[in-house]
């Protein structure tokens, strides 16, 4: 297998961005290739800071997010809800990482009683109390519409106020990796096909960990899988590690990305797998 050049972290997030021409491409008879992506588009939320230390706070969060609205409305860009951080696309003895799993009691679209409910419970009945949230973005297209639509979406659905910020990126990375944020937008494209470069960010300690999760039972959960032969056996552990965090809601899931490019349909046998890498061994022009 060809070698893969390794990516940035800056690269990891801005190949979410989506063609405004992605519409009409889908419309036509254009050749438009759409594969999975083993990636994960998500906001971080500030763990380590107050009122988002309070799970139910970070609950509330992620229950107010329509995210068919997002995929469907906003980008147009064929992604699938998520509800939790690992994408699917690995697979055991045929049974991919993400078969049968829950959706961690969220929905494809807002739930705003359960929202409010959430946050009422937080001690913020109504938003009444709730500082103003201070959701931030790098200096990207695609990233300002999702930003804006998310803000819309917390305004209307928990009755909070809410504040847009931009920056150039490495500005922006920085401030994330020092905890200078609420909510942030972020998101991770895998470096290999294996769910522990997902549940590596979520690790107490972890130098990517920028939501500053912390939680015992998780990190042993990951360990155990780092050391067990059996796929089957690591497979299974990972799972419970992921369900350990996905119900304390560190992040807020939006969307598993895929890959779109354009193929005249003379062109057979192109294979694109979920790291992006692209094969030409079996491709043939036909007509």
């Amino acid at each position: 297998m060809p070698a893969r050049a390794r990516l940035t972290v800056r690269d990891r997030v801005h190949q979410e961005s989506v063609p405004a021409s992605i519409p009409q491409l889908k419309a036509s008879d254009s050749g438009l290739f759409v594969t999975p992506s083993y990636a994960t588009t998500f906001y971080d939320i500030n763990c380590k800071k107050a009122p988002f230390d309070k799970v139910l706070v970070r609950k509330a969060l992620n229950l107010a997010i329509d995210r068919n609205a997002l995929i469907n409305d906003v980008l147009n860009n064929g992604g699938t809800p998520a509800y939790s951080l690992v994408a699917p696309g690995y697979a055991v003895n045929g049974k991919d990482f993400a078969d049968g799993r829950g959706t961690f009691g969220l929905s494809p679209t807002a739930d705003p009683a359960a929202a409010k409910q959430a946050l009422a419970d937080a001690g913020y009945p109504d938003g009444k109390g709730f500082p103003t949230l201070h959701l931030s973005y790098y200096t990207n297209d695609t990233a300002k519409l999702m930003t804006e639509a998310i803000a819309d979406q917390l305004k209307t659905n928990l009755g909070i106020n809410v504040e847009i910020s931009n920056q150039d990126w490495a500005v922006y990375h920085a401030d994330i990796q020092a905890g200078n944020y609420d909510v942030g937008a972020m998101g991770w494209g895998a470096d290999y096909n294996h769910p522990m470069t997902f549940l590596q960010l979520l690790e107490t300690g972890n130098v990517n960990n920028n939501v500053f999760y912390s939680n015992k039972e998780y990190d042993t959960l990951v360990k155990k899988a780092q050391t067990q032969t059996d796929p089957a056996q690591a497979m299974a552990t990972m799972q419970q590690a992921e369900a350990v965090a996905a119900a304390e809601y560190p992040i807020m899931p939006l969307f598993f990305r895929t890959n779109m490019m354009l193929l005249s349909p003379t062109i057979q046998g192109v294979y694109r797998d979920a790291l992006s890498n692209l094969y030409f061994r079996s491709a043939s022009v036909t007509g």
